[in-house]
């Protein structure tokens, strides 16, 4: 849930991001005016300050990372997995045993190539679905499918505490392939918005598959997550390839690529609710364990700090009745 809600506060900044660029960028564009990229002088004046700005931000966060303390996971986390040793194949064995986790990145790698190749080209999806439209206007509407992604996931942190996760990957990918198997054979403005709520129904995707490939790794769990970064380059493969695809046909053909994609990443979660379900959820329990113990230890230092306080208080006031007396 915590990985969904990152996520979250990810996408409303994109959404932010969006709808500042696009007044930036494409600001005194007229509407039915699609223009060009900004150039020369008037580029250099309405691009300078907003990447001095981010330069900054980007800068004072640095220096706030040196002084905050960023939590690590404790070692006592890292080994407590015997619970659910039993029903996990993957627990105590080498990384390069780690045949969920590279299945889990592989999977992720192709989920995340065709979720970024269709925001990427977003935009020109737009302009091409509705030629009426500005370069302004395509960058709202891209800010709009932005949204739903923030909104859905905000929403599935909520579900996630009445269902299983792998159950709402399963669910969100069915929805997903089917609305990408739609705008694939739609024509006209229709796909645009088939698109748009597309957005809606991927949002959880990806921080589910992340959040269940860390499942029982250990001492491997730093490994495996920058393996999972690594799965981000997947864009500068796929997108290029999209845009291959929409320049030989058109956007709505290319479109076959993310759903290729999103059918592939529905066979795995087919698998995790199928021949591991029961792995996943001996993982899913031992963690919401963990949790639960680490509150009460917590609370049981607490009651003991105050108590040792309490006494500490009761000798001192003792021993400040005998001086007096």
């Amino acid at each position: 849930m915590r990985i969904t809600l990152t996520g979250g506060l990810y996408s409303v900044a994109h959404v932010t991001a969006t709808v500042a660029a696009g007044y930036i960028f494409y600001g005194s564009q007229g509407p039915g005016k699609k223009g060009s990229a900004l150039v020369g002088k008037e580029a250099i004046e309405r691009t300078q300050w907003t990447y001095v700005g981010i330069s900054c931000g980007l800068f004072a966060l640095l220096v706030t990372y040196l002084f905050v303390p960023v939590p690590e996971m404790e070692d006592e986390q890292e080994k407590d997995v015997s619970t659910a040793e039993n029903k996990v194949p993957w627990i105590g064995k080498p990384f390069r045993k780690q045949y969920f986790l590279f299945t889990a990145a592989a999977t992720s790698y192709l989920w995340i190539g065709s979720a970024g190749s269709i925001a990427i080209f977003f935009m020109q999806y737009a302009l091409e679905k509705e030629p009426c439209f500005s370069n302004r206007k395509a960058a709202q509407y891209k800010a709009i499918a932005g949204s739903f992604i923030a909104v859905a996931r905000f929403a599935s942190v909520l579900i996630m505490k009445k269902v299983k996760p792998r159950h709402l990957l399963l669910v969100s990918l069915i929805l997903t392939v089917a609305l990408l198997a739609a705008a694939t054979g739609v024509r006209g403005p229709a796909g645009l918005y088939i698109i748009m709520a597309e957005n809606f129904t991927k949002a959880c995707i990806s921080p589910i598959i992340d959040s269940l490939a860390l499942r029982g790794l250990g001492k491997h769990t730093k490994k495996g997550a920058s393996l999972l970064v690594i799965c981000n380059s997947a864009m500068a493969v796929f997108a290029p390839i999209f845009g291959v695809i929409a320049d030989k046909s058109s956007m709505r053909v290319a479109t076959a690529l993310p759903l290729t994609c999103a059918a592939l990443t529905m066979g795995f979660a087919i698998v995790v609710n199928s021949v591991l379900a029961s792995p996943i959820d001996a993982l899913c329990n031992q963690s919401e364990g963990i949790s639960s113990a680490s509150k009460e230890e917590h609370d049981e230092k607490k009651s003991a700090t105050v108590s040792d306080d309490s006494a500490d208080t009761e000798q001192a006031a003792s021993a400040a009745a005998c001086e007096t007396r």
